[in-house]
């Protein structure tokens, strides 16, 4: 089954994966070899996410969002309620207190990650979300969709900031730069672009890519942007 989720350890010594046979695996990076698997979604997994500390894990399918102990692979629980459609997206607020995901429902949605519960959700979008971020301050988030368009949204109201447009087709991966001022975008149009958050203005654009990008990432330092075609 291929495998569809990818997140590194904020260490570097490990990284998370989700597949469509239904499991996340941990491997170590240097030897390569696999260090435990999290068994108990009962359908393939679209996206997975370590907690800042590196000690937990979330995990997203059409199951319940479940959270994991890294050191035991055990579930410590299950987000309960949520979305009408499969999560697409998962990610950790910047302190460990939250997760956000998006779902084929078109919505975002906050949860404490202390109880399992549903903060807060996030309407506005008209089609499936694929990616969803926070911003280093844990302040906003961004989401990108298959209507074309990027948000910015306020984490503590839930409110839309404001939309990036100027994807041709489907946004398929976002994140924020580490000083949280630029967004990176990647989609069915085969194109990075990068975007200043504060006015929404699309500021450079690569088109060099094979096939459609299904995810992007920046380095720490800020200087560099990583893309993974869809081969």
């Amino acid at each position: 089954k291929p495998v569809v989720g990818l997140a590194y350890s904020p260490d570097g010594k490990y990284i998370l994966t989700g597949s469509g046979d239904k499991t996340a695996r941990l491997w170590d990076v240097k030897t390569g070899q696999e260090v435990r698997q999290f068994i108990g979604h009962t359908k393939g997994i679209g996206s997975v996410a370590f907690s800042p500390d590196g000690r937990y894990a979330l995990s997203t399918s059409s199951d319940p969002i479940a959270l994991w102990d890294i050191t035991t692979g055990k579930k410590i629980k299950e987000f309960t309620g949520g979305h009408t459609g499969s999560t697409t997206s998962i990610a950790f607020s910047p302190d460990g207190k939250y997760a956000l995901s998006g779902s084929y429902d078109k919505t975002l949605k906050l949860w404490d990650i202390a109880t399992g519960t549903e903060i807060k959700t996030f309407t506005g979008h008209t089609d499936t979300i694929n990616s969803v971020a926070f911003s280093p301050d844990g302040r906003y988030a961004l989401s990108g969709s298959n209507d074309k368009t990027i948000k910015l949204w306020d984490v503590a109201t839930g409110e839309e900031i404001r939309t990036f447009v100027g994807s041709k087709y489907e946004v398929k991966s976002v994140a924020f730069s580490p000083n949280g001022k630029y967004a990176l975008s990647g989609g069915v149009d085969r194109t990075i672009r990068l975007w200043d958050v504060e006015t929404g203005k699309e500021i450079l654009t690569i088109t060099r890519q094979i096939s459609e990008l299904h995810s992007v990432s920046v380095s720490t330092d800020g200087r560099y942007a990583l893309s993974k075609d869809n081969f």
